[in-house]
């Protein structure tokens, strides 16, 4: 009956959000190991800050943040001790709520490291489920970052794919390369040459 208070009340729920409780309620279950593991993060709930909670076991686990004021606000913590992450030398982060499988990369290198600081910004009275877990750095495939979408490398050309977002939004995309990309080109964002591992490209939904 989560969340309803009764069968009549969860009767009244559409057939896709039926299924979106069932699916949560689902990969608790399987998750039910690492969420064993839960602890308050940020400090206490109340207005004027976001807060949230972590559930890690050894190097991996999820971190579940609560904005619950009618503002944007920034949520802060650290991948460290204090969220219980205590091994592991490099991470990566993925949202699964309200976006699923959206990378989330640290500005200029992608990977994140033990130690880092994470600052989210949050819209009013949002939640956010982000899953973290060790990754090599760098990567054997390119890797798409701050939206959602495809992201394929072949014969000197980038190809970015199935990039979804608000209609008329701009957004600031970054793409980690593999280990022996060194220059390419972009194809549908121009010709561009690209220096290191890492490069943004400004899109447009």
């Amino acid at each position: 009956m989560i969340p309803a208070r009764d069968e009549q009340e969860f009767k009244a729920f559409s057939g896709k959000e039926q299924k979106e409780f069932a699916g949560w309620l689902e990969w608790s279950d399987r998750e039910l190991d690492i969420l064993r593991n839960v602890r308050p993060i940020i400090g206490q709930p109340m207005i004027g800050r976001c807060d949230g909670m972590a559930a890690i076991k050894g190097n991996c686990g999820f971190v579940f943040l609560f904005n619950p004021n009618y503002r944007k606000m920034t949520a802060d913590f650290k991948l460290d001790k204090s969220i219980g992450l205590k091994n592991g030398k490099t991470f990566s982060i993925k949202q699964l709520y309200p976006v699923e499988h959206l990378n989330i990369g640290k500005q200029g290198s992608g990977c994140w490291m033990h130690g880092d600081s994470v600052s989210l910004s949050m819209g009013g009275t949002s939640a956010c489920v982000l899953k973290i877990e060790p990754t090599d750095c760098p990567t054997e495939a390119p890797i798409l970052f701050g939206i959602s979408g495809k992201v394929e490398c072949a014969d000197g050309m980038l190809a970015l794919s199935d990039v979804t977002g608000p209609f008329g939004a701009t957004k600031d995309v970054m793409v980690c390369l593999s280990n022996d990309a060194k220059s390419i080109k972009i194809s549908n964002f121009g010709e561009r040459q690209v220096l290191g591992q890492h490069f943004f490209v400004n899109a447009v939904g």
